[in-house]
């Protein structure tokens, strides 16, 4: 699953495919989705380097649950309904506003700031000679009751509590 980053498709459209592919991989709570066939929510910063390209993803299924992409401006106005929250280099000051806003709840964290995972976020994209590869932050998974499949951590770089 590692894309290479440069050629034909720009960094954030590759990024963009990889963040679908993963949510394939993640199982979150019954609770996390009410009805069961409610829509997945991704939510991403409004005119940050994700932003355009996430909507290629609306329409499409993850599962039973069709894809609905959610934008915010502040840290404060993250959805309370999104079960993703996708965070650029660009949102990175304040991804502790946003970490506060889903503390807790079962939200698949994912980002591209360095140390992402390690900083406790669940995934982060990371581009290592022109290939984008990710770290996955097992422990802040557990912590909010979503579960990796084994065929997606074996890709990745484990980050545990205590570091790599």
């Amino acid at each position: 699953m590692v894309a290479t980053a440069d050629g034909p498709a720009s960094e954030y459209a590759v990024k963009t495919a990889m963040v679908y592919k993963i949510t394939k991989f993640v199982s979150w709570p019954e609770s996390a989705f009410d009805p069961e066939d409610a829509p997945l929510k991704i939510c991403v910063a409004k005119g940050g380097s994700f932003a355009r390209h996430m909507k290629s993803l609306e329409g499409r299924k993850v599962g039973s649950h069709p894809i609905e992409i959610v934008t915010f401006k502040e840290a404060g106005a993250v959805s309370q309904q999104c079960q993703v929250l996708v965070i650029s280099r660009k949102e990175s000051k304040q991804a502790e506003q946003l970490l506060l806003a889903v503390d807790a709840r079962p939200v698949l964290t994912i980002g591209d700031s360095d140390g992402f995972a390690e900083q406790g976020w669940i995934i982060g994209l990371e581009i290592r000679q022109s290939h984008v590869s990710f770290a996955i932050n097992v422990d802040a998974s557990h912590d909010v009751g979503m579960d990796i499949n084994t065929q997606l951590l074996q890709l990745a770089k484990i980050i545990e509590k205590g570091g790599v």
